[in-house]
């Protein structure tokens, strides 16, 4: 979806570990776009290193420190516009 380098930096293996529904914690300043405050968010797709959640927030390697698990899963959730829009421009949806 969103590929990268070969390499991953150290966070790309939290973002490539991300399962869909999980929710996280994205920490402030990382995620696209980003934000200077926390956010919570549900992960809607994942491929390699990078990934994105159900309200539009793209993630790549390079956030994966600022990313935590927040321990809830949620098996059904809505996708917003935004993240409709990213993943058809991508060829996913």
């Amino acid at each position: 979806m969103f590929r990268g380098t070969t390499f991953p930096l150290p966070g790309g293996y939290t973002i490539a570990d991300l399962k869909e529904g999980q929710e996280i914690r994205i920490a402030p300043g990382c995620g696209h776009p980003n934000s200077d405050k926390e956010r919570v968010a549900i992960v809607a797709h994942v491929d390699g290193y990078s990934a994105l959640t159900a309200d539009g927030i793209m993630l790549s390697c390079c956030d994966g420190d600022g990313v935590t698990l927040t321990g809830k899963e949620y098996p059904d959730f809505e996708l917003d516009e935004n993240a409709k829009r990213i993943l058809g421009e991508a060829g996913l949806g």
